[in-house]
């Protein structure tokens, strides 16, 4: 995979998140716990 879809997806997410009233720090924590 590409790292600039990749960073796409990211930016995707983080607006998906946003809009649903998710902080950047909850997803940050999501990330770390994969």
């Amino acid at each position: 995979m590409k790292a600039n879809n990749e960073r796409e997806e990211w930016v995707y997410l983080i607006l998906e998140a946003k809009s649903l009233g998710i902080s950047i720090e909850e997803v940050r924590e999501f990330i770390k716990g994969k």
